[in-house]
């Protein structure tokens, strides 16, 4: 999950909570567990659809599960208004699922709540999945795992540049963000005295103090200045005529991915219900929520 201050190797291409639309397609299933968490704030939804159009969502919140039962509500209904798989829409939906998630929260005693989204639509001749955050986009044949998403995080070099460039810095702690390029230097060799955090310590938007430099929902964050963590997705295309026969389409929260390895994932998907894969993950230890959605290709 997005966390905010208080694996594997895989191919790269360019709940217990569970909201399902009414009328939802068959074609596909969510399965969800609590984790090692105390609350559960992710959510798996799947839209309304038939066989030539279907498709669903997986949130990973924080600060609460209200911005990604909101978020997933939004995306249900608007895919159910307009069943089209393209980008323009998809990036078209990201920014009303934002819009709504914002005025709900203002309404609603103003909460704090962020999430993380992937979503995924198919029709007859393509997927296409659009993202914001660390939630993951998988296709899984019989015997590879690809990945489509790549993280939107304050590690990733592109990310930060674009959090710096806007006015924002990154760091593992606040007085790493803000030390000069020189006193970094020097503290790469003992960051723990230096800026009070270790090489372990995952890197953070400032201000905010968030992981994910993409996300919908977050009050705090999107009426700071400089506005630094976007909603904005990234959203790729793969034609379904390059995809292996009897592929499966997998939307997961990062927390499947922490213990899991590319081989028991692969026999995961293809041989149990999502629910179950949800349980094996978290029995691994995993810290975190698990949410995920799975599609027949």
């Amino acid at each position: 999950m997005p966390t905010i201050a208080s694996s594997q190797s895989l191919t790269r291409l360019p709940s217990e909570v569970a909201v399902v639309a009414p009328g939802a397609t068959t074609r596909g299933a969510t399965g969800a567990h609590i984790g090692g968490r105390k609350t559960m704030e992710d959510v798996a939804v799947l839209f309304d659809g038939d066989a030539t159009f279907f498709g669903g969502g997986v949130f990973d919140g924080a600060g609460g599960p209200r911005a990604a039962k909101t978020a997933a509500a939004a995306f249900a209904h608007l895919f159910d208004a307009d069943r089209r798989a393209n980008v323009d829409v998809m990036k078209d939906h990201f920014a009303r699922a934002e819009t709504q998630t914002l005025a709900t929260a203002a309404k609603k005693g103003k909460w704090p709540d962020v999430t993380t989204a992937v979503v995924a639509v198919v029709d007859a001749d393509n997927v296409v999945v659009g993202w914001a955050g660390d939630s993951v986009a998988l296709v899984v044949d019989d015997k590879h795992v690809t990945a489509l998403t790549r993280p939107h995080l304050a590690s990733d070099p592109t990310e930060a540049r674009r959090i710096k460039d806007a006015g924002g810095s990154v760091g593992r702690s606040p007085a790493e963000a803000r030390a000069s390029s020189t006193r970094k230097l020097v503290g790469k060799l003992a960051p723990a005295a230096a800026f009070g955090a270790g090489k372990k310590n995952p890197k953070r938007v400032y201000p905010g103090g968030i992981t994910v430099t993409r996300a919908i929902g977050g009050l705090p964050l999107k009426y700071a200045d400089p506005k630094l963590v976007v909603a904005v997705p990234d959203v790729v295309v793969l034609p379904r005529n390059q995809i292996k026969p009897g592929s499966k389409l997998v939307l997961a929260s990062d927390g499947l991915l922490e213990k899991l390895d590319h081989l028991a994932l692969v026999d995961l998907i293809h041989n149990h219900p999502p629910d179950h894969v949800a349980r094996v993950a978290a029995d691994k230890n995993t810290n975190d929520n698990i949410a995920l959605a799975v599609f027949d290709l």
